[in-house]
């Protein structure tokens, strides 16, 4: 799957170009880049400037938006994404409230875009959940925006596949009654429930196994069902960067 032509940005998703934003052709203008060009022709040493971006944006919605998507275009690209690079820059607690809103459209970057750091290493994971990546989570999975909650469920089942303490982190936040609604609801975009049903079966299967009556017990039937109508034969753990829904691995 292409970057932007299917599960793409937010403006490429919503047919929208970025408010008051001058267009250019020089390739040291961080404004020269937009929805339309692929990651890797997104320049890495422009990275500080795009921060820059979400750091000093002082209340303007259009620096925001296009500091985190080209943070996000920059972790999409298909080898070597500079996830660390993005770390030492600082961008992973600014993009934090980005997930709060106060469009979907950004709520949708910017979680494509910390997904994509919680997708490295463990360590890496781990600067996201400092910076108070799990509790965010929670809402989005019930946001009125089907491409959020598709994308905060891949999100939630890549950090549970990590390990049980990641897994027991989301349990403590409280994710799996929405993440149950949203595996029972009947989207029109299979590839929704395809994920939700992903991520509640990494809820459950990292060993030790999360308390029967409260958490199993309640999951299994759903999950079972719901794999005979949508779901491949085998599941990853971890599906690795947003970029393919976990049945294409």
């Amino acid at each position: 799957m292409s970057d932007d032509s299917v599960s793409g940005s937010a403006f490429g998703r919503f047919g929208r170009e970025s408010p008051n934003v001058p267009q250019t052709t020089d390739a040291s203008d961080p404004w020269a880049y937009d929805a339309k060009t692929p990651p890797d022709r997104v320049p890495l040493e422009l990275l500080p400037v795009f921060v820059g971006l979400l750091r000093n944006a002082a209340g303007r919605a259009d620096h925001v938006f296009h500091g985190t998507l080209m943070v996000r275009k920059l972790l999409s690209v298909e080898n070597d994404p500079p996830i660390q690079a993005v770390i030492d820059a600082g961008a992973v607690p600014l993009l934090m409230p980005c997930l709060r809103g106060p469009s979907v459209e950004l709520q949708f970057e910017a979680c494509w875009a910390l997904c994509n750091v919680a997708s490295g290493t463990t360590a890496q994971m781990q600067v996201a959940i400092r910076a108070g990546f799990v509790p965010e989570l929670v809402p989005l999975l019930d946001s009125p925006s089907e491409d959020v909650r598709e994308q905060a469920a891949w999100t939630v089942g890549n950090i549970a596949g990590d390990g049980t303490e990641t897994r027991d982190l989301l349990l403590q936040a409280g994710v799996m009654p929405p993440l149950l609604r949203l595996a029972a609801s009947e989207s029109p975009k299979i590839s929704v429930m395809r994920n939700a049903v992903w991520a509640l079966s990494n809820m459950i299967r990292v060993e030790p196994l999360p308390d029967w009556d409260t958490v199993v017990a309640s999951t299994l039937p759903l999950v079972a069902s719901r794999l005979i109508i949508a779901m491949p034969k085998s599941l990853p753990t971890r599906a690795g960067r947003c970029r393919m829904p976990p049945a294409s691995q």
